[in-house]
């Protein structure tokens, strides 16, 4: 058994990462921290608890810093925005073993 600890800003293109983890027979995720990258540090903790809640698991989320240490936080306006509305589709659609390219052109199409 692997013992994972998971940092993170969990944007949609986090899902994937988290929901393997997750759901591998082999790892255990200790603990998810979070913080501002792709998406503001807030979201990004709400959508961290939305994955551990859809795999049915049992693991903390930490909030970190929201922004970094050393440089000014420069983020995407439309990328947080698609990042904040697909996030719960996508990680839906991988957990239902459905291929990655059909849950973006499916959301893309709602």
């Amino acid at each position: 058994m692997r013992h994972f600890l998971i940092d993170t800003d969990t944007a949609s293109d986090d899902a994937v990462a988290l929901v393997m983890a997750l759901t591998y027979p082999d790892v255990q995720v200790e603990a998810i921290t979070v913080v501002a990258g792709n998406v503001p540090v807030d979201q990004g903790v709400q959508n961290a608890l939305y994955t551990v809640a859809l795999c049915d698991k049992e693991v903390p989320v930490y909030r970190g810093v929201a922004v970094p240490l050393l440089r000014p936080l420069k983020m995407s306006m439309a990328r947080t925005a698609w990042a904040t509305l697909a996030y719960p589709f996508l990680a839906g659609c991988l957990l239902k073993d459905m291929p990655w390219m059909f849950c973006v052109k499916s959301y893309a199409a709602m």
